[in-house]
């Protein structure tokens, strides 16, 4: 990803104390002067000045026209329970993954196990096939650059999001995450 696509995509990101997966409705910052995040006002209100920043941002880095934009928008409130629900498919598969091995469970049970492996190949199947569909949907009005730029833009604004959600967990939330927590520098 370009420097510039990821400074962008920093700001995005830090305007946010992400909820959900989606990089249009998953804010409770808004801008303050400078560009700068600031504390959230209004539930609300900061969601709606979130979206409408990250919407400015997405649309100058993609060179999006405001009918793109709107398509764009559209995509991604069709797909995002969608996506909502695998992402938490998924925490719930992998915690109790990591119940099950935990050294103080009871002697392990292959068969709940097993299901449970099963089924974490199955969330892993969904979130293939529906990426796959979302990617089918916005090949019809974006190109392949402006594609991968927004696939780079959701992936870092997500990232972001989990970890500083960990952060507010504190050190005993942290080891819950399903990600992995990375140090950034941001420029401002």
């Amino acid at each position: 990803m370009s420097t510039s696509v990821r400074a962008l995509a920093a700001r995005a990101a830090l305007l946010a104390a992400i909820a959900t997966a989606s990089p249009w409705s998953e804010a409770t910052a808004q801008v303050g002067g400078g560009g700068r995040p600031r504390a959230a006002l209004a539930a609300g209100d900061s969601t709606e000045t979130f979206e409408r920043g990250l919407a400015r941002i997405v649309q100058r880095q993609l060179s999006l026209d405001d009918a793109q934009l709107a398509r764009l928008q559209t995509v991604d409130r069709q797909f995002r329970q969608r996506r909502l629900a695998t992402q938490r498919d998924e925490v719930v598969t992998r915690k109790a993954i990591r119940r099950a091995l935990a050294p103080d469970a009871a002697a392990a049970d292959a068969a709940p196990l097993d299901t449970l492996l099963d089924r974490m190949v199955a969330v892993q199947a969904e979130r293939a096939a529906l990426l796959r569909s979302e990617q089918q949907e916005l090949k019809q009005f974006l190109t392949p650059v402006q594609r991968a730029r927004y696939l780079g833009i959701q992936e870092f604004v997500r990232r972001r999001a989990e970890e500083m959600r960990a952060q507010r967990r504190g050190a005993a939330g942290a080891a819950d995450s399903t990600l992995p927590l990375r140090r950034r520098r941001l420029r401002p």
